[in-house]
């Protein structure tokens, strides 16, 4: 990264880093000028996406005229929106996953408990052990229920 002088200082700082005509400003580095004229833009605009103290993104702006940005305010303002969308997406995830996985221990202690056989315990226990890991069935479960003749859920 640290081809990317203009990241970096977005990084280390935790703020906005313009940069109104890269060819000319010295503290741009020899790829970051390669870059903008293999793209055709003189002015930048880089925001770090942070939450919780930690950069997760940027949002970058360009300009093909060598120009200050106006409204510089505006430009931060929704990377701080679109920061707490992602962090708040993420939280979501979390929460769904959470919920997901509280259903399926309710639901096997329900099926745990409905059965005295020790079989059939294993049998559901297994079963719920791949569910909550997400696996498809394989391996030796899938070869002992069939040769068992024990329906084994997909």
């Amino acid at each position: 990264m640290s081809d990317y002088g203009l990241y970096v200082t977005a990084v280390e700082k935790q703020q906005l880093v313009a940069c109104a005509d890269i060819l000319a400003d010295p503290t741009v580095t020899r790829m970051e000028r390669e870059e903008a004229l293999s793209w055709g833009y003189r002015a930048t605009v880089d925001v770090p996406l942070i939450s919780k103290a930690d950069v997760i993104g940027f949002v970058s702006l360009y300009n093909r005229a060598p120009r200050p940005f106006e409204r510089e305010d505006v430009v931060l303002g929704l990377a701080q929106v679109a920061s707490q969308a992602i962090a708040n997406a993420r939280l979501y995830e979390k929460l769904d996953d959470n919920l997901r996985r509280m259903a399926l221990v309710s639901e096997s202690a329900l099926e745990l408990a409905s059965s005295l056989e020790l079989q059939d315990t294993l049998l559901a226990t297994a079963r719920r052990l791949c569910l909550a890991a997400r696996k498809k069935r394989r391996g030796w479960m899938n070869g002992w229920s069939r040769k068992n003749g024990v329906p084994f859920p997909a």
